[in-house]
């Protein structure tokens, strides 16, 4: 948090320097004007001003009006570029700039969004960082994703969330009970209702969607990329995403390592490798690839022993 501080008014105010210190009210709206700006509706300065005022709580009353009514012009004009500066200051870290064109930067790995409502029924997602989610989850949604971006469809955003998002399980107490329950109060993920779920999906909010999708989009390259802690482990799945190489790993698709890995029957058969947790597939192709690289580094080291003699 920034702590920002007017002694003359002896006012303290703490303002956040990223997504994740936001509220989830204030995420929602200041991802709305985010937006908003992308698409031309109003401008970068003014969205980040009016999120500077809403997380702030900073109001315009009658007496701001007033006293902006009897100044001159010149002095309105430097309360406004002192604003603007402020305001670039504390909330640039919403944009994303490039070429001169300005993006959302919603970096987040944290699903701000657990729950989202569509017409009466409360929809259910992942947790954050992909937390619970299951290779067949994750394949499904990357695969709608794609056609999403290919596309431009509003279908194939629907069915993208709807591999995420899902109503509560009708016998959820029962299931509870149950030995082989997962932990999701959500329907289990079933290709054949994705269409069925992404009926429901279309209702959901515009802000809400985009949403969800900056974050998925989001938690891959984070994946991908960053240092992870696991069970108490830090690993980092670079290895298994090669310059070029950032769909697959080792260049084959998900749909590859599905069978691979249901093939040597480390998680059962193909429908129970689907269900499989994210991470506890990734977990295992990491070890993997672990192994072959010191096997590739002994193998040499060896060759190079031998032709020393």
């Amino acid at each position: 948090m920034n702590l920002i501080e007017i002694p003359d008014k002896e006012i303290k105010l703490q303002s956040p320097e990223h997504w994740d210190e936001m509220t989830q009210e204030q995420v929602f709206f200041c991802l709305k004007k985010v937006l908003m700006a992308t698409a031309g509706l109003i401008s970068v300065a003014a969205a980040r001003t009016l999120c500077m005022y809403q997380v702030l709580e900073i109001k315009r009353d009658w007496r701001t009006v007033a006293w902006e009514r009897i100044q001159s012009a010149d002095r309105v004009m430097e309360k406004n570029a002192n604003v603007y500066l402020l305001s670039e200051k504390l909330f640039g870290f919403l944009f994303l700039e490039k070429k001169g064109n300005f993006e959302a930067n919603y970096n987040t790995v944290i699903n701000h969004f657990p729950e989202l409502k569509a017409g009466d029924t409360i929809l259910y997602g992942p947790a954050s960082l992909f937390g619970d989610l299951t290779l067949g989850e994750f394949r499904a949604a990357k695969e709608e994703m794609d056609e999403y971006f290919e596309s431009k469809e509003e279908e194939s955003l629907n069915r993208f969330i709807a591999c995420l998002y899902r109503p509560k399980r009708k016998y959820l107490e029962s299931e509870k009970e149950s030995r082989d329950w997962d932990g999701k109060v959500q329907e289990q993920f079933n290709r054949a209702r994705i269409t069925d779920h992404a009926q429901l999906t279309s209702l959901i909010g515009p802000v809400h969607k985009m949403a969800v999708l900056l974050w998925f989009t989001h938690t891959i390259q984070y994946v991908q990329k960053e240092d992870l802690m696991i069970g108490g482990r830090k690993v980092n799945f670079s290895i298994l995403f090669p310059e070029g190489e950032s769909g697959a790993a080792k260049g084959s698709g998900f749909t590859g390592i599905l069978y691979a890995i249901a093939e040597k029957g480390i998680f059962g058969n193909i429908e129970a490798s689907d269900r499989a947790g994210f991470f506890d597939v990734f977990l295992f192709l990491y070890d993997k690839e672990i192994e072959n690289i010191r096997a590739k580094a002994k193998a040499r080291a060896t060759q190079l022993k031998k032709g020393k003699r």
